[in-house]
């Protein structure tokens, strides 16, 4: 997936933009860092009043060179993301001191993780 971000912050709301070259079908929910971000301005960010985050996804088009369609998510403050949030930095934490945690091998795209900017497979 390549990606151009871009955050506008408002009273509140956040709007996060993802440029990515991956088929509009094969995208039905938000990828799991994406939330984690969009978790990270809604608890992070020092504005009490931002309730929600928008994550838009441009499918973009290499041949044509163009964006042909778009997704957008919305993630709200709840106690189940702030939970899912504290559970990611706890995680942290533990590596950081030294101990393992069981990554989801399943998520990560080897492919983009190696090439992230230009992964256009």
């Amino acid at each position: 997936m390549a990606e151009c971000s871009q955050v506008v912050a408002e009273t509140e709301f956040v709007v996060e933009e993802k440029f990515t070259v991956t088929e509009y079908e094969k995208i039905s929910d938000l990828y799991l860092n994406h939330k984690i971000q969009a978790l990270a301005y809604l608890y992070g960010l020092p504005n009490p009043n931002i309730s929600s985050v928008y994550i838009v996804y441009w499918f973009y088009d290499l041949k044509k060179q163009g964006v042909y369609n778009s997704k957008i998510f919305r993630i709200h403050k709840n106690e189940a993301n702030r939970n899912q949030l504290v559970n990611i930095f706890e995680a942290v934490e533990k590596l950081n001191h030294g101990e393992t945690i069981q990554l989801k091998t399943d998520d990560i795209n080897v492919k983009k993780c190696v090439k992230c900017r230009s992964f256009s497979i």
